[in-house]
């Protein structure tokens, strides 16, 4: 039996932090009255498994990212991933600290 488990469904999208993420993305274009390149992004993503199991998580440019992993013993990780994005999509900004302080781990 292999511990590789299908990728179902997954969902991305970037945030703005100001947080450090070695090294966060960069918008190659004016925002907000910012020349490229000073508006920085990390990207966060909704991963459901086919196991049931799903994960959110937030990446910067590189090799530097955050977990939050959900089994599916409830069979309600879905809801409860989902729920999670969706706080995160309303935050102005995302940063290390701020994910830290919900459970979320270094990958």
């Amino acid at each position: 039996m292999s511990d590789v488990v299908q990728v179902v469904k997954r969902a991305e999208v970037f945030k703005k932090t100001d947080g450090d993420w070695y090294p966060a993305y960069k918008l190659g274009s004016w925002h907000e009255g910012r020349p490229p390149g000073l508006t920085r992004l990390v990207k966060v993503s909704l991963i459901l498994y086919a196991d049931g199991s799903a994960r959110v998580c937030a990446w910067g440019g590189d090799d530097y990212g955050l977990e939050l992993d959900y089994d599916n013993g409830n069979n309600d990780a879905l809801v409860r991933a989902t729920r999670e994005f969706g706080e995160i999509m309303f935050q102005d900004l995302i940063d290390p600290p701020w994910l830290i302080g919900r459970g979320f781990k270094e990958a």
